[in-house]
């Protein structure tokens, strides 16, 4: 409620575009929602992705607020994600505000940035207590959600645009199809940005009221530890993951962990070659 309020003071209305540039932490996922829920439109991109991956896709939205984390770590080594802030801004004439997240434990920026004709936010001030009441509206089924992006593997990356409808009934079909409910949870290793990622282990989670453990990128290292640590009852990945735990997990990894919580995985987004779903099947024994 508080961040909807506050955007809301930011001018933003609905059908008007918020996209981020943030990774999988707990402040994209509540940006998502407090987007959505004032009928703002929703998109995003991975960090990973370099400047010109961020302008091809969000240029095409003409998005009013940009919301980003100051930085994020890859293999170890911290990536500066405001360096690249001013390029973006430059190309995207429609950003009016930009909302900086601080990294998870990391420490306050000693400055606001400042660029011309933008206004600068801190994450912390959007999220705080806003005195306005607020109210949920009803939007239609049909009304504008998200906008995710084709690969680009042919091209540049092509808008999709997803509706209320399109995103609650995949969420209610991963919920149906598996049986998820209150006392289920979900491990998300797949970027939010991915509609794997954002439909199937947020959405899922959502309408069928259980609960989520997010990751902020996959490992195969922490894979199996993390479900046995917080006890989840299943995961969604794509084939690539599959083939990975499967080829570097050895039987010793996996034989000092309870994973007794655990009821199904899914592999989706590609085929997954079905002597490569057996092996997995069979080493790991789940379904």
């Amino acid at each position: 409620k508080n961040i909807s309020n506050n955007l809301k003071k930011l001018n933003i209305k609905s059908k008007d575009r918020i996209a981020a540039y943030m990774p999988n932490i707990p402040e994209t996922v509540e940006a998502f929602l407090g987007s959505v829920a004032i009928g703002a439109i929703w998109s995003s991109c991975s960090p990973d992705f370099g400047i010109n991956g961020v302008i091809e896709r969000f240029s095409q939205i003409k998005p009013k607020i940009l919301i980003v984390t100051d930085q994020y770590f890859y293999n170890g080594k911290k990536i500066n994600i405001l360096e690249r802030i001013p390029e973006i801004i430059k190309k995207i004439p429609s950003i009016k505000h930009v909302i900086i997240s601080i990294y998870p434990g990391q420490l306050n920026l000693k400055k606001l940035p400042k660029y011309k004709n933008i206004k600068t936010h801190y994450w912390s001030n959007i999220i705080q207590v806003s005195v306005s009441k607020f109210k949920f509206l009803k939007f239609d089924f049909e009304h504008d959600l998200a906008i995710l992006y084709s690969s680009g593997t042919t091209g540049k990356p092509k808008g999709v645009m997803l509706s209320h409808s399109n995103i609650l009934a995949g969420g209610k079909n991963v919920m149906l199809s598996h049986k998820i409910n209150t006392n289920d949870r979900a491990l998300c290793v797949l970027p939010l940005f991915h509609i794997n990622g954002a439909i199937v282990t947020i959405i899922g989670p959502l309408v069928s009221q259980s609960s989520l453990v997010l990751c902020e990128r996959f490992s195969v290292t922490n894979f199996w530890k993390f479900i046995s640590k917080f006890k989840c009852t299943w995961f969604s990945v794509v084939p690539t993951i599959i083939s990975a735990l499967l080829n570097k997990t050895s039987e010793n990894e996996i034989n000092g962990l309870d994973l007794s919580s655990l009821r199904f995985g899914r592999s989706a987004s590609a085929a997954l070659a079905p002597e490569t779903h057996k092996k997995f099947e069979e080493k790991f024994k789940t379904t």
